[in-house]
C-alpha cells in the first residue's frame, strides 16, 4: 500500500504524522512524507520549517529505511499546492492529512474559496473532491482537544 502524508505543520498534521509512524511498522506499507512549505512568506516558511524539521527528524534517522520517502516542496499559493496534489493523484492508495493542515497559510491561499465540506479542512476537501482525479482513500485526522 502506498501512503502519502501531506504535512504542512500544526497540531492536526502532527497527529496525522503519529498515525503514519504506526504504519511504518507494516511491511506492506510504503510511506511518502510530502512536506509543503510556503515560499511567499520567508519568515513563515522558516518557522514552519524549523518546527517541521524537529517533528520529522525521526523519519530521517533511519537512512537505510526504504519504506519512507521524504519530499519537500516549496509552494507559492493554493494553486501550486493543487497542482502538486493533482500530479501525485494516482501515485498513492491512501492520503493522510491533518484537518487544519495549511489553514491560514500561503500553502492553501485561495483554496478555501472552493471548499465544499469545511469539516474536511482545505486540503482534505480538495483530496475528497469529485474533481480530484484520484480514487485513493483520504483519512482526515484531527487532534483531540
Amino acid at each position: 500500500m502506498q501512503v502519502c502524508l501531506i504535512y504542512v505543520g500544526g497540531n492536526d498534521d502532527k497527529e496525522a504524522k503519529a498515525l503514519a509512524e504506526h504504519m511504518r511498522g507494516n511491511q506492506q506499507a510504503s510511506l511518502t512524507v510530502l512536506r509543503l512549505i510556503a515560499m511567499s512568506h520567508p519568515d513563515e516558511s522558516t518557522v514552519w520549517s524549523q518546527s517541521q524539521t524537529v517533528d520529522m527528524n525521526r523519519y530521517e534517522e533511519k537512512p537505510r529505511d526504504k519504506s519512507v520517502t521524504y519530499i519537500d516542496m516549496m509552494v507559492a499559493d493554493g494553486r501550486e499546492t493543487s497542482k502538486i496534489l493533482h500530479s501525485v493523484a494516482y501515485d498513492y492508495d491512501l492520503f493522510l492529512v491533518g484537518r487544519s493542515s495549511g489553514i491560514g497559510t500561503a500553502v492553501t491561499k485561495g483554496l478555501g474559496d472552493w471548499m465544499e465540506f469545511e469539516e474536511l479542512g482545505v486540503i482534505g476537501d480538495l483530496l475528497a473532491s469529485e474533481y480530484y482525479p484520484s480514487r485513493a482513500s483520504v483519512l482526515i485526522v484531527q487532534q483531540q482537544e
